[in-house]
Order: structure tokens, then C-alpha cells, then sequence
């Protein structure tokens, strides 16, 4: 008698051009992330030579390559930062502040 595979669906999402791009991967139950980003990568979702300057997460938290994965778990992958987050977010208050918003602290 065959002994089945049994196999639960995960969804990896990468992040191109300004567009999220969402693909659903069958991987063996019980597979780690590490697997699963080497079954991505022969289904020609990332190429391998990527890899190395991408980040990984499951559902935007950062996780061992050992991590055993569960059913619907989002995969992300994660290109490099354009901008420092910090710096970001000072360029939004001054910008909110330049448009004449309400200042939170001194309410009119």
C-alpha cells in the first residue's frame, strides 16, 4: 500500500514594483520555512539568487528558518528597507505640520 503525502496550502507573498504579488504553495505537512522558500523557489516563485538580500517573515514576524509551518500561513517575503523607518515617519509629521493640521498636543 502508498503511503499518502499529506499536504497543506500556504501562501507566500512578495513584494515588486509597488504591488503586492500573493501565490498559494502546496508543501508537505509539517515542512519548516526553509523548505517551503526552496519549493517556492523551484515553483519559479523567487529566484534563489534572490534569497540572499530578501527577508523573511510569517505574517510580518520574523521566524527561524526551523519554524514548522501551519496551514495558511502567509510567507512574506521582504526586500530591503528604501527608507529608514525613522526618517519616514519625520517626514510625515512635518509634512502633516506644513499642511496646517490640528497639532494633537494643542488641541484648538
Amino acid at each position: 500500500m502508498a503511503k499518502t503525502l499529506i499536504e497543506i496550502e500556504i501562501e507566500i507573498a512578495r513584494a515588486q514594483g509597488g504591488a503586492v504579488r500573493l501565490s498559494r504553495l502546496a508543501i508537505p505537512a509539517g515542512a519548516t520555512l526553509a523548505q517551503a522558500i526552496e519549493l517556492a523557489c523551484r515553483a519559479g516563485l523567487v529566484r534563489a539568487d534572490e534569497l540572499a538580500a530578501l527577508g523573511v517573515s510569517v505574517f510580518g514576524q520574523r521566524r527561524s528558518p526551523q519554524e514548522r509551518l501551519h496551514p495558511g500561513d502567509r510567507v512574506e517575503l521582504l526586500g530591503p528597507l528604501l527608507v529608514d523607518p525613522k526618517e519616514a515617519r519625520q517626514r510625515r509629521v512635518a509634512h502633516r505640520r506644513a499642511a496646517g493640521g490640528r497639532d494633537k498636543w494643542h488641541p484648538d
